[in-house]
This record gives structure tokens, C-alpha cells and sequence, in this order.
């Protein structure tokens, strides 16, 4: 899954079944590390169950955390194309 996300692409983050919360993140960098984890940025939070507002305080502040890369989902644009903020 590391060779298909890379950093600047925009992903959907969320739990699926396990919690509620949905937020639009960015890849900052994907880390050498064999459970595949990737430091992201919060750009948007739909919906924060997190129990502490954790994701709304990261949007808020610009700060970064690792998620595991099994949570995030490539965003694709109205032509079915990856979103980046690299590209943009």
C-alpha cells in the first residue's frame, strides 16, 4: 500500500465501522516503517467521535500524528483523478 500513497496526496481518513470520525488529511510524508504509517495533516474534519476533539484540535493548530496507512483513502477529483497538494 506505501508505493500507492505518497506524500502531498489528499486522503479520507476514517475508521470505517470502528468510529464515526471523517476528515480530509494530507500525507506529509509516508515512514519507513514495515506496519506501513504516514504522517499526516488534518485539512478539513467532517466529523470528529475521537471522545477528545483530537482531530478538530490538529486542524486547528496545523499539527501533524501518524496514521496507519490501512485508514486512509486516496481522494479522487470530479474526473475520477488522485488528489494532491502537490499538483495543485
Amino acid at each position: 500500500m506505501t508505493d500507492l500513497l505518497k506524500q502531498g496526496d489528499v486522503c479520507i481518513y476514517s475508521f470505517g465501522s470502528k468510529n464515526k470520525s471523517i476528515a480530509i488529511v494530507e500525507i506529509v510524508r509516508v515512514l519507513d516503517d514495515v506496519r506501513g504509517v504516514a504522517e499526516i495533516k488534518f485539512l478539513d474534519v467532517i466529523i470528529d467521535d475521537t471522545g477528545n476533539g483530537m482531530f478538530k484540535y490538529l486542524h486547528r493548530t496545523g499539527k501533524t500524528m501518524n496514521a496507519s496507512l490501512k485508514y486512509l483513502r486516496k481522494s479522487e477529483n470530479e474526473d475520477g483523478k488522485s488528489v494532491s497538494r502537490i499538483d495543485a
